[in-house]
C-alpha cells in the first residue's frame, strides 16, 4: 500500500482537527474494535512477503499463551484514519462518484418509458413503471451479499466486482429486444449497482473519524437523492428526440450506453487509485507480513481469521438480517427511510407525466423539473452538513469533550416539518393546476429534507455500528429498494382514486407520523438501545 508522507499527513491532521483528548482517542480505535495493546510497538509499513528485510523497531513481549497483539500505532500511517486529507478526500470523492452514478441509473429512463414500451411493445402502465422500478430489487439482494462479503475479502475487490456486474448487465439493457429482457438486465444492473450503495458508508468509516465525517457523509448522501433527480433530465430530451439516430438504433438506447461510458471510465479510475480502507483486514496483512517477516506464528491482529473462509461469510450474510431483527435503532431509521424512499420513486415515476398532461409541457421541457429536486437536494446538503456538524461540536463540547451519536440526531427533527409539508404542496398544486413553479417549490422543500435525513442517518449509522457499518447499511438500503421498487407500482392507481392532492396528502400524513416520533425516540432511547446491543459500539458486546 501506498505510504503517506509523515509530515504531510502531520500538517493536514493538525488543520483538520484538534488534538484529541485520552478518551476520543480510546473512540477512534474503538470504532473499528482496534485497541492498543500494551506489548505493541511495531514498524509501520514492512513490505509484502519480504522476508530479507530486516524487521525496524520491536515487538512488544507475548502474552501467557505466547500470542502477540497488534493493533494500529498512534500515528499509524497504513491505518486509513491516518491517511492525508487530501488522500482521504479524494478516496471520497471517487466512491461518491460511484454513489451517483448507480441512483443516477434507477430513473434515467423514468421519461423514455413511452417510447421504450413502444419499441418493445409495452402497452400497461404497471409495466412501464416496472421497467423503472426493479432496477430497486438489485439492491434488495445485492446489500445482504456486497456488505458482509466486503467486510471478509476487503472493499476494494468487492467494489471492483460490482462495478463489472453494473457495467456488463448495462450494456444486456442497451441491447434489449423484449419487456422480459429488459427487466431481467435491469434487475441485474441494480444488483451490481448496489456495490457502492452497501460498502460506501462503510468506507467513510473506515477514513473518517467521527469529528471528521458528517462534511464526507453529506457529499456521499448526496448520490442517492441527487443522481435519481438528474438521470430523468437527460433521459427525458433523449426520449424528445424518439426515432432512430444515424445508426438505425433507437434513440432511447443512448440513455443506457452513457451510462455505460461514465461507468467504465469511473471503474477505471478507481481500479488504480482506490485503496483498500477496511483496518481489520489491513491488520491481518500486517501480521501475515510480519509472521513471514519473524518467524513467528504467533503474532496476530485481533481479526485474525479463527474460523473456515464458509464460515465467515456465512456468518457474514446472516448478520444484517440478525441486526434487522434484533436492533431497534435499525429498525425505526430503517422504517423512516423505506416509506420516504418509496413516496420518492412515486414522484420519479409520475413526475414526466403530470407535467406533460396538467401544465401540457414536453418531454424534454417536463424534465426539467427534476431540478427542483435536485436544487433541493444540493440546498439540504450545504444548510443541513454546517448545521449538523456544528450542533455536534457544541453538544460535544457541552458534553465535557465526550461525543455520543445520539448528537447527529439533533438536526433530524427540520426535514420531519420539511418533508410533509413539501409533500402537501406539491400534491395540491398539481390537484388545482397552479402555477408549476409551485410545484417545483413542494419538490425542492421535499427533496431538502430528504437529504437531510439520508445523511444524518447514514452519519449516524457509521457512528453506531462503526464496525458493522457496510452490513448494517446493507440491510437498510435493501428494505429501502423493496419499498422503492413497490410504491411506483400502485402509484397510478392510488392517484387515480384519491386524487394527487388527497395521495400526496396521505403520503405526507405517514412521514409525519414515522419522523417526529422516530427522532425523539432515538434521541431519548438510543443510548440505552446501544448499551443493551451486541454490535453498537460501547455496547453489551461484540457481534458475530
Amino acid at each position: 500500500m501506498e505510504k503517506t508522507n509523515h509530515g504531510e499527513m502531520a500538517a493536514h491532521s493538525h488543520e483538520s482537527t484538534p488534538s484529541p483528548t485520552p478518551t476520543e482517542v480510546h473512540h477512534d480505535n474503538h470504532e473499528h474494535g482496534l485497541s492498543f495493546k500494551p506489548a505493541e510497538d511495531i514498524e509501520k509499513g514492512v513490505p509484502d512477503g519480504s522476508k530479507g528485510e530486516p524487521l525496524k523497531g520491536q515487538l512488544g513481549e507475548p502474552d501467557k499463551s505466547g500470542t502477540i497483539i497488534i493493533g494500529w500505532e498512534k500515528d499509524d500511517d497504513e491505518n486509513p484514519k491516518n491517511f492525508s486529507f487530501k488522500r482521504r478526500w479524494y478516496i471520497t470523492w471517487i466512491v461518491s462518484l460511484y454513489g451517483i452514478l448507480s441512483p443516477l441509473t434507477s430513473s434515467m429512463i423514468a421519461p423514455c418509458t413511452g417510447v421504450i414500451s413502444k419499441s418493445l411493445g409495452v402497452t400497461k402502465t404497471f409495466e412501464m413503471n416496472m421497467m423503472v422500478s426493479v432496477y430497486l430489487l438489485g439492491y434488495v439482494v445485492g446489500p445482504f451479499f456486497i456488505g458482509p462479503l466486503s467486510e471478509v475479502y476487503g472493499r476494494r475487490p468487492v467494489l471492483m466486482a460490482s462495478n463489472a456486474l453494473f457495467i456488463a448487465f448495462n450494456i444486456g439493457c442497451s441491447q434489449a429486444r423484449t419487456f422480459d429482457e429488459m427487466v431481467a438486465f435491469r434487475f441485474l444492473a441494480g444488483l451490481g449497482g448496489a456495490g457502492p450503495l452497501s460498502i460506501g458508508s462503510g468506507v467513510l468509516g473506515d477514513l473518517w473519524r467521527a469529528e471528521e465525517r458528517g462534511k464526507a457523509a453529506a457529499l456521499y448522501s448526496i448520490g442517492p437523492l441527487l443522481g435519481p433527480s438528474l438521470g430523468p433530465i437527460a433521459g427525458g430530451f433523449l426520449a424528445e428526440a424518439r426515432g432512430a439516430d444515424t445508426y438505425g438504433n433507437d434513440t432511447w438506447r443512448w440513455t443506457f450506453y452513457i451510462v455505460i461510458i461514465v461507468g467504465t471510465i469511473s471503474a477505471t479510475v478507481g481500479f488504480f487509485q482506490l485503496p483498500e480502507t477496511y483496518g481489520p483486514l489491513l491488520l491481518e496483512r500486517r501480521a501475515r507480513r510480519l509472521r513471514a517477516q519473524t518467524g513467528n506464528e504467533k503474532i496476530q491482529s485481533e481479526y485474525d481469521k479463527k474460523e473456515t473462509t464458509r464460515q465467515i461469510i456465512t456468518r457474514a450474510l446472516v448478520r444484517p438480517i440478525i441486526m434487522l431483527t434484533t436492533q431497534p435503532i435499525i429498525q425505526i431509521f430503517t422504517l423512516y427511510q423505506a416509506v420516504l424512499v418509496g413516496t420518492f420513486y412515486i414522484l420519479l415515476v409520475t413526475f414526466t407525466r403530470v407535467f406533460t398532461e396538467t401544465y401540457h409541457e414536453s418531454t424534454g421541457i417536463a424534465s426539467l423539473n427534476f431540478l427542483a429536486l435536485a436544487l433541493g437536494a444540493i440546498t439540504g446538503r450545504q444548510i443541513g452538513t454546517q448545521l449538523m456538524d456544528k450542533y455536534y461540536c457544541i453538544l460535544k463540547a457541552r458534553n465535557g469533550g465526550v461525543a455520543n451519536p445520539e448528537m447527529r440526531l439533533v438536526i433530524f427533527f427540520i426535514p420531519a416539518i420539511l418533508i410533509p409539508s413539501g409533500m402537501l404542496i406539491y400534491g395540491w398544486a398539481i390537484e388545482y393546476a397552479v402555477h408549476w413553479i409551485v410545484a417545483d417549490i413542494g419538490t425542492f422543500i421535499f427533496a431538502m429534507g430528504l437529504m437531510c435525513v439520508g445523511f444524518a442517518l447514514n452519519a449516524y449509522t457509521i457512528d453506531v455500528y462503526p464496525l458493522y457499518a457496510a452490513s448494517a447499511l446493507a440491510v437498510t438500503n435493501s428494505v429501502r429498494s423493496v419499498f422503492g421498487f413497490a410504491f411506483p407500482l400502485f402509484a397510478d392507481d392510488m392517484y387515480a382514486k384519491l386524487g394527487y392532492g388527497w395521495g400526496s396528502s396521505l403520503l405526507a400524513l405517514i412521514a409525519f407520523l414515522l419522523g417526529g416520533p422516530g427522532a425523539l425516540a432515538l434521541y431519548r432511547y438510543g443510548p440505552k438501545l446501544r448499551a443493551m446491543s451486541t454490535y453498537a459500539a460501547g455496547g453489551a458486546g461484540s457481534g458475530q
